[in-house]
């Protein structure tokens, strides 16, 4: 269950992707996932991709998510030792307009 969204600066039904560049170890991806189900956060979608170079790319996609657990939830996953890289963005939905 994701955390309500409360703060006026992150809108109601928008959409945080996390995008994580980890070291190819086992252990990367259920490190990433533990922060969010320390803070009872299921994301919507989770991605992974093994790389030849070595590293491994982590999507987490996660809606209604605001900006105080967004902030913490990127400020861990840096202190995380096999987390080489984190940037997220918030995708605001868009309202069609009404016929008429």
């Amino acid at each position: 269950m994701s955390t309500p969204n409360t703060t006026p600066s992150s809108p109601l039904n928008s959409t945080v992707h996390f995008f994580i560049q980890a070291e190819n170890d086992p252990a990367s991806l259920s490190r990433v996932l533990e922060l969010f189900a320390m803070r009872n956060i299921t994301p919507n979608k989770v991605r992974s991709s093994k790389f030849r170079d070595g590293n491994l790319s982590i999507d987490v996609s996660v809606c209604d998510l605001n900006d105080h657990e967004k902030n913490i939830i990127h400020a861990k996953l840096h202190e995380q030792v096999l987390v080489h890289t984190v940037r997220n963005e918030v995708i605001l939905p868009v309202f069609a307009k009404k016929a008429g």
